[in-house]
């Protein structure tokens, strides 16, 4: 009979989609994801007044909100992440999602490792861990003897803390071609390399940024 009823909650969300896209155009409210496991919790949603459109049982519930709605709900203790301002927003991060225009991590994993390959004489790549799906995050360090630990001043630069400022893998991956390929060219890039220790991590948050969404698989805000 739960189990029922469950369905038959689940349907009625779906059904209610397409009226609640056009709720979504009010300038006040916003779209974002509740993670939340029980159906009980996900019930009581609908009586603060927000609409829910998406339900991944078990896991998120992705609602329409106003600011004011969203902060009471994180109040009250869920862990609210904002998605979009409103469905157009959406479907710009699913682009960003499968467009061919920005690595995702495999394509940053070969970026890296053909870097280091061409340019062993100033960089060493690490693995410094895994995300909680078990993909590889990757540190490229930058110095004119990479595999030493010298007295030097040493620069952090990292990317996606947040899985959906994807631009930010690609702000780091530049900077580190930049490096590289510059290097021994012009005389203000060649000075860094010399004097200092430069660490390049573009993708803190693998898991978040092939889902597109702010946490890691594990709903942590990394930063």
């Amino acid at each position: 009979m739960k189990r029922f009823y469950s369905i038959i909650f689940i349907l009625s969300i779906f059904f209610s989609f397409i009226s609640t896209q056009s709720n979504a155009q009010n300038s006040d409210q916003k779209l974002y994801r509740i993670y939340v496991e029980e159906m009980s919790r996900i019930q009581n949603l609908e009586k603060t007044g927000v609409n829910i459109y998406n339900l991944n049982p078990g896991t998120f519930v992705e609602i329409i909100a106003t600011a004011k709605q969203a902060e009471r709900l994180e109040k009250e203790g869920f862990q609210i992440e904002f998605l979009a301002e409103d469905f157009n927003d959406l479907m710009e991060f699913s682009r960003l999602k499968a467009s061919s225009e920005y690595h995702d991590h495999q394509e940053m994993v070969d970026e890296m490792t053909d870097v280091a390959a061409r340019f062993p004489d100033i960089t060493q790549l690490t693995q410094i861990g895994e995300s909680v799906l078990g993909r590889s995050i990757l540190c490229l360090k930058i110095s004119d003897n990479p595999t030493e630990d010298e007295d030097e001043i040493p620069i952090l630069i990292c990317g996606a803390h947040h899985g959906n400022e994807v631009l930010s893998v690609e702000a780091t991956l530049h900077q580190l071609n930049y490096m590289v390929d510059n290097y021994g060219v012009d005389d203000e890039v060649t000075y860094w390399v010399d004097n200092y220790e430069i660490w390049f991590v573009p993708l803190v948050n693998p898991d978040g940024r092939e889902a597109v969404r702010r946490y890691n698989e594990n709903g942590i805000d990394l930063n």
